[in-house]
């Protein structure tokens, strides 16, 4: 083994990352150095590398240390999941672990390289030390984050809130949008956007879809039997329903249980999903089985307009930046050259984010045909939507 040989490697593929992460500062990188065990294999750069990805480079510094530089991270705790990874498939192989990441600003390959090592060195009990303590305590907290998401869509801790959507010409409620909300057992009732993007990076979307799915559509069913008119249900899908082969197997035996009231489903469908050949398939065999869509934010989009003809939507939501800007003059203009656009191609229009009454007579004004926001109600739980519909309140 030629170690200057394979150091000078490291540090020269270093040098190119960071090269690049100055140009593109999006790019995220880091170095692991693994201290492995006195009675380590000689194949164990080989079997580390089984369980890394292919763009994951694995280099023998020392007989008894590993260098691993992982390119294209998403999470600063991605080197904690790989670690993990290692130590599950290497029983007992690696001792300490030591990361340095280029988010905590290293000069140069030799700075990484350092800070990496006096890292590993600190790293007793086989722990995984982080060069920068904050960047150890962010990717610690994300993975107690992801286990508790685990944990929460097992125990039912994530349901659907529902916000009404509102018939501006008889200001009674015609639908609800499904909201997830996440019933922390610590922090409280949590947004979206504190978990979906978590929920994202690791894989749990499609399962969270498909429980909020089968909850609202069960909700579906109490709302009919409760008022006497019909009563129209929108969802939102991430994009992997519709872009990955299969993507809609999951959900399609939560649609054949409902089929009652599959035709008051709307799908809230964004423009990604509208320029993939699989996206606008999946589509039209949702479309198949009775499911309505949405043209979901309209009006933010560079390609908008273009999206209106490529699949036969029954309503397009205008987007709340537009909305909550209306009282400009540009803006009132644009909103309702969509309503009129939407008129000719014969689809309904929802207006998103409304907060005042000034909002919504304007709107009233202008034909829009439905809207929703904080003016109504926030989203509410199951239980509050059978009130809200039960109290009858015109708007």
């Amino acid at each position: 083994m030629n170690s200057e040989h394979n150091r000078a490697q490291v540090t020269g593929l270093l040098n190119q990352w960071l090269s690049r992460s100055r140009r593109h500062e999006a790019q995220s990188f880091a170095l692991l150095i693994l201290k492995l065990a006195p009675d380590s294999s000689s194949s164990t750069p080989d079997l580390v590398q089984t369980v890394l990805r292919a763009e994951d480079t694995v280099v023998r510094l020392a007989a008894d240390i590993l260098a691993v530089l992982a390119a294209d991270l998403r999470h600063v705790s991605d080197p904690l999941r790989m670690v993990k990874r290692i130590r599950l498939n290497l029983p007992g192989q690696v001792l300490g672990v030591g990361v340095a990441l280029c988010a905590s600003g290293p000069e140069s390959a030799q700075h990484m390289l350092a800070e990496s090592q006096r890292a590993a060195d600190s790293a007793h009990s086989n722990a995984c030390i982080y060069s920068d303590p904050e960047l150890q305590r962010a990717a610690e907290e994300r993975l107690e984050l992801e286990s508790a998401l685990r944990e929460g869509l097992q125990l039912g801790h994530i349901q659907p809130y529902y916000q009404p959507i509102v018939e501006l010409t008889s200001g009674q409620i015609t639908s609800f949008e499904a909201l997830a909300r996440w019933n922390h057992p610590t922090r409280g009732c949590l947004l979206p956007n504190s978990f979906l993007g978590v929920a994202r990076d690791c894989g749990l979307l499609p399962q969270l879809d498909a429980t909020m799915l089968e909850q609202s559509l069960e909700q579906l069913s109490r709302w009919s039997r409760v008022v006497d008119r019909p009563i129209r249900l929108s969802v939102n899908l991430c994009p992997d329903h519709f872009l990955l082969p299969n993507g809609i197997a999951r959900l399609r035996p939560i649609l054949d249980a409902h089929q009652s009231v599959v035709s008051q489903l709307r799908v809230d469908v964004s423009e990604q999903v509208l320029f993939e050949p699989a996206g606008l398939e999946t589509l039209h065999k949702l479309r198949d089985l009775k499911v309505g869509f949405h043209l979901d934010d309209f009006g933010v989009g560079p390609e908008s307009f273009h999206c209106l003809a490529s699949f036969p939507f029954h309503s397009l939501k205008i987007d709340r930046s537009l909305i909550a800007e209306m009282e400009e003059e540009v803006n009132a203009e644009l909103i309702a050259a969509l309503l009129r656009i939407a008129s000719r191609m014969k689809m309904r229009t929802i207006a998103e984010g409304l907060v005042t009454h000034a909002q919504l007579e304007e709107l009233r004004n202008l034909g829009c045909h439905e809207a929703q926001g904080f003016l109504f109600s926030p989203a509410v739980n199951a239980e509050e939507t059978i009130l809200l519909l039960q109290q009858e309140h015109c708007w």
